[in-house]
């Protein structure tokens, strides 16, 4: 087997366990109270699931940078590769555990934790067992000199330690548990690779020659934009039989369609917009991954906050209100973490052809509609929710035309995979 396809398949794996993840950001919903309550009552969901979201996005920026230096992959470091994705797997499963019983707290919130902390415990060996794979003789390139391989080992020693740490935690306080599994996230966000944290310089120097490396981001990035659209179809229904005529039924459900409608073509403008702009980059850096990562952490968020719209829509009051805003709000979010891939496509040598000095305001400009405008959104939110969605709707009007800099002014011709015959 080559690379390429174990690649694949670890991301499609990774890409949809980091979109399910949002099936867990549930509320009540109408009929449960305030929703400002509601939201109160959630927080340690939410920050079960962005903990889990940036835990499962490091494994697939760690993984990419591990096997960036691998020649063959053999059948053992497939297995052990399929260790690691039983437990990434497992993530937004335990995740949903932790956050039911988190806020009921007692014994069964301290084995939820625990359970949590066992799952990243399974991912961080699984991790070790590829590190490990990696280190022996001629099976990368760069080879790590055996001199620095235990060095090597010890940069990953820690993962295991500290989740152990975790589940401990766990039976003291499960906060604590959480906030221990965001710190080890941090630390791995910091390159820790062998090949790359000692060779980075030899291997970008590759890797930028050969072009390696943007496949596996499209890849990875369309296969989460590819679930989160889909999920957008979980908020279309309708009472069914025993509720009055249908007609009546559909006809109550326009504000929730106009929602879904809207939703899916501005993550269909993304996924767009997305390709344009990274079919100009010859070689991905770790900063570009981690700016990626920004972008589909509200995008994967997008399907609960066109739900919550949708359920309160109909209901108006300050409920329908927030509602839009928090949608407008996730929107924003998106915007800012295309900005920063698109600032990033912006500096030297990171575009093939680079955007001219002279033009980089004006391709700047193209795209300061969006951020605006979604603040645009949030404030109308407070005045009138259709208000707040139609001026959604613009802003994917706008970006249905190219705003893409290399493309908007033609200086970047077209290519094969953009013509559809390639």
């Amino acid at each position: 087997m080559n690379r390429g396809r174990l690649e694949i398949f670890s991301d499609a794996v990774l890409a949809v366990a980091i979109t399910l993840l949002a099936l867990n950001l549930t509320i009540p919903g109408p009929g449960h109270g305030p929703l400002t309550a509601q939201f109160t009552h959630q927080w340690q969901a939410f920050s079960a699931y962005l903990i889990s979201f940036y835990t499962i996005g490091i494994v697939w920026i760690n993984h990419h940078s591990l096997l960036s230096g691998v020649k063959a992959v053999a059948r053992s470091l497939i297995f052990f590769n399929h260790v690691l994705l039983v437990f990434v797997v497992l993530i937004p499963v335990s995740t949903k555990l932790l956050a039911d019983y988190l806020p009921v707290g007692g014994l069964d919130a301290r084995l939820a934790a625990a359970v949590y902390g066992m799952v990243l415990e399974g991912l961080s060996v699984g991790f070790v067992l590829i590190v490990e794979w990696t280190l022996r003789e001629g099976r990368t390139e760069p080879p790590m000199p055996p001199d620095r391989r235990w060095a090597a080992r010890f940069r990953y020693f820690p993962g295991i330690v500290a989740y152990l740490a975790v589940v401990g935690a766990a039976f003291i306080q499960p906060m604590l548990a959480l906030g221990l599994s965001a710190v080890i996230a941090v630390y791995y966000s910091f390159e820790q690779a062998p090949l790359r944290a000692k060779y980075v310089a030899r291997l970008d120097d590759a890797r930028r020659r050969s072009g390696i490396g943007r496949g596996r981001l499209e890849v990875f990035s369309d296969a989460v934009l590819a679930v989160a659209i889909t999920l957008l179809a979980l908020n279309l229904m309708v009472p069914g039989p025993g509720h009055g005529p249908l007609t009546g039924q559909l006809t109550h459900q326009w504000q929730p369609f106009a929602a879904y409608l809207i939703s899916f073509f501005t993550i269909g403008a993304i996924w767009a917009n997305h390709h344009s702009l990274l079919s100009s980059v010859p070689f991905v850096g770790r900063s570009l991954l981690f700016f990626d990562l920004v972008l589909l952490v509200f995008v994967v968020l997008i399907p609960p906050a066109t739900k919550l719209l949708a359920d309160y829509l109909s209901l108006g009051g300050t409920s329908a209100h927030l509602a839009a805003a928090v949608y407008g709000a996730v929107l924003e979010g998106m915007a800012i973490g295309f900005t920063l891939i698109f600032e990033w496509t912006l500096r030297e040598r990171r575009t093939e052809p680079p955007v001219p000095p002279d033009r980089r305001w004006a391709a700047r400009l193209r795209y300061l509609p969006g951020p605006v405008t979604y603040l645009a959104v949030v404030g109308a939110a407070f005045i009138q929710p259709l208000l707040a969605l139609g001026l959604s709707a613009v802003v994917d009007i706008y970006y249905a035309f190219e705003q893409t800099p290399l493309r908007a002014k033609g200086w970047l011709s077209a290519r094969p995979d953009d013509t559809g015959n390639g």
